[in-house]
């Protein structure tokens, strides 16, 4: 009898003494606790991701674990963890707090804003929603100069280009912009922008027998820019978008009039327009992009479609790496009709406040839709290549940000015959260098 009772406590206290898994709800409930008031946030991840993986799947768990990587800063990793506890408890508000200060942290306002719809008074006064500021302002200078003074000074259109047509070099270029962001309401929002651009070249043009060595030629182009934001609060933004440029510059024809022919600069102007629109999807730590535009640039008609992925080792807005691959199909009287833009780009913090960011594009950069129609590559020259850093800092804690960024880029002009887009033959290099500065407001 004796030997029976020994064998039957051993059976019964062999999941407490052997290395078997805890499997009772009780053991995982009181260990992932103690781990939450001993504020040990390492460890509550791992115990309430054992605790999820053995089917110990409730509110209390959910919530315990999501502030185990919110406390850590990893925020885009807590995100789905206060999302799996909404699911136990709906609408729970302290599962939406954590989740509005999980996106507002990691530098997602929009998918922020949408979360605060689902706020009650007390989380509105709790988080300040209904007094957060809901507008941006951005004033910026852009400038461009070029390495191209070989080319200015040794060019000649009689000796290099006998047949008519035109040739381009661009001396300087400056730019002067305002956008304006407006929050409605929660997840919903306008963007919009208003550019002033002045551009200036080198004209040299022949209709075949005679020539104009040179001309000073000014470009001015002022550009419009509309942009409408849908944020949902599982992590999607769909935001479309159109432009439209106006560009008023001379060309250069020879007019006879009785006895004698004259070169004369008459007037023109170029209607650009175009709309698109770009789709965003947070999930966790991964953003993915799509994008489609159709556009009318340079009397040639453009379709564009790209795909992106940016990643955050860090699970915020610390470190991101990212890229992208663009298809543009533009029917060019060169033959190119399809061309592929790759692009990279890499960015960080300092606490959340000093911002770099790095940026490649390479590829014929010619009629192309960059930040959702907010840039569009639509000059004479061909680009192929263009590098960028990017820096913002807070000026104060009054809501301004200073920003700068310098790019570099290289370029190719040629000879375009007449009636002509664009010449492939004779092409000529250099690089540019701009810069652009600016403040941004938020109020």
């Amino acid at each position: 009898m004796r030997l029976k009772l020994l064998i039957l406590a051993a059976l019964t206290l062999s999941p407490v003494l052997s290395g078997q898994e805890r499997l009772d709800f009780r053991y995982h409930d009181s260990l992932t606790y103690a781990d939450y008031n001993n504020a040990e946030w390492k460890s509550l991840a791992q115990s309430t991701a054992k605790a999820i993986s053995l089917g110990h799947d409730y509110y209390y768990m959910r919530m315990r674990a999501g502030i185990s990587y919110y406390e850590r800063a990893r925020y885009l990793q807590a995100v789905k963890h206060f999302e799996k506890a909404l699911e136990f408890s709906n609408n729970d508000q302290i599962a939406l707090e954590y989740i509005y200060y999980c996106y507002l942290f990691s530098g997602k306002w929009w998918l922020a804003n949408a979360i605060s719809s689902g706020f009650g008074e007390t989380a509105i006064r709790k988080t300040g929603i209904g007094t957060t500021n809901k507008n941006r302002a951005s004033l910026n200078y852009f400038s461009s100069i070029y390495n191209n003074s070989e080319l200015l000074d040794s060019y000649n259109t009689e000796s290099e280009h006998p047949g008519p047509g035109s040739f381009y070099i661009p001396v300087k270029m400056m730019s002067l912009g305002l956008s304006l962001t407006h929050g409605l309401e929660p997840g919903k929002g306008i963007i919009h922008g208003f550019s002033y651009t002045r551009r200036t070249n080198s004209l040299y043009y022949s209709d075949g027998t005679r020539f104009v060595p040179e001309y000073s030629q000014y470009v001015n182009q002022y550009k419009y820019y509309f942009s409408l934001v849908f944020a949902g609060k599982k992590g999607l933004v769909f935001s479309p978008a159109a432009f439209y440029i106006n560009s008023s510059y001379p060309i250069i024809e020879f007019i006879t009039s009785g006895m004698g022919t004259s070169a004369y600069a008459l007037p023109a102007k170029e209607n650009n327009f175009g709309g698109g629109f770009s789709l965003t999807n947070n999930a966790g730590i991964f953003d993915f992009t799509a994008s489609a535009y159709i556009s009318r640039i340079a009397y040639i008609n453009n379709f564009q479609a790209g795909l992106g992925l940016r990643i955050y080792p860090l699970a915020n807005n610390y470190l991101y790496l990212g890229g992208g691959l663009s298809f543009i199909s533009s029917g060019l009287p060169d033959g190119r009709s399809n061309i592929y833009v790759p692009e990279i780009e890499a960015g960080f913090s300092v606490r959340g406040r000093f911002y770099a960011a790095f940026n490649a594009m390479f590829g014929d950069i010619r009629n192309f839709v960059d930040y959702n129609g907010a840039v569009v590559y639509n000059g004479i020259n061909k680009i192929d290549r263009v590098l960028s850093i990017e820096l913002s800092v807070p000026a104060g804690k009054s809501g301004f940000y200073f920003f700068a960024n310098a790019s570099l880029g290289s370029e190719y002009t040629a000879f375009v015959p007449e009636n002509y887009y664009y010449s492939t033959e004779s092409q000529y290099s250099f690089n540019s260098i701009s810069i652009l500065g600016g403040l941004s407001w938020t109020f």
